[in-house]
């Protein structure tokens, strides 16, 4: 198992990697400022972040930290989230749409 973007694995926990975490956080920033998943990936990637990997940022990428409960201190798995113990990065969970009825 990896450590998810933000995060090292350390005795089996995961641990706050500072450098990723300012990236984690200005990525939920940006989103919170309403700017589009698209946009965030293009400017990291102007910007020469890599990823964990040392790739560049898609959309995708973005999307799953914004909308990982990870990153707010919790576990998800299936359908489930649950305290986690490992440390928040942020506070700001996205708003769910709601659908037309």
């Amino acid at each position: 198992m990896s450590a998810p973007y933000g995060y090292d694995l350390c005795e089996g926990g995961l641990v706050v990697d500072a450098a990723e975490a300012r990236v984690v956080r200005r990525i939920c920033a940006c989103r919170r400022a309403g700017k589009s998943l698209a946009w965030i990936a293009a400017r990291l990637n102007e910007d020469r972040v890599p990823t964990k990997k040392g790739r560049r940022w898609t959309t995708r990428q973005v999307f799953r930290i914004v909308h990982n409960p990870i990153y707010r201190g919790s576990l998800h798995w299936q359908d489930i989230v649950i305290r986690g113990t490992h440390r928040a990065i942020v506070t700001w969970a996205p708003r769910r749409r709601r659908r037309p009825t």
